[in-house]
């Protein structure tokens, strides 16, 4: 319903203008930065509010690993606070109370997920030559 609401006012036309009209040099960084906090309300609302604009805004680029890299930088939505899901449920099956250590042990892992990712978008054209 969230979408839809976007979509019916106008927001999420809003958001793609924007992410559209970003400088080439800063896209990687807004890609870095806003997918997962997007995904911290909702990881679908991420992959199709942010994901079409930002895939529209790198099609000079190959799109399967494309999408698939923005795919993986929305996976990270489940692990923002403050719905933070995966954490939730990772620290209830090792038997933790907070969410919050789980969290802290996540900020380098989920860098360096951004950092390949957003290497593979750089460098998708390359990839793909190679198969």
């Amino acid at each position: 319903m969230f979408i839809q609401i976007m979509t019916a006012t106008g927001v999420r036309g809003f958001i793609v203008v924007n992410a559209l009209s970003v400088p080439p040099a800063l896209l990687y960084l807004v890609i870095a930065v806003s997918i997962p906090l997007f995904g911290a309300i909702s990881a679908f609302g991420a992959a199709s509010v942010l994901g079409v604009p930002f895939m529209l805004a790198l099609l000079d680029r190959d799109q399967i690993i494309t999408a698939a890299s923005l795919s993986l930088i929305a996976a990270l939505g489940d692990f923002m606070p403050p719905t933070a899901l995966a954490a939730i449920f990772a620290a209830k099956v090792v038997g933790i109370e907070k969410y919050s250590t789980i969290l802290k042990k996540l900020i380098i892992p989920a860098l360096i997920i951004v950092v390949y990712a957003i290497l593979f978008i750089l460098f998708s054209k390359q990839i793909r030559a190679l198969y």
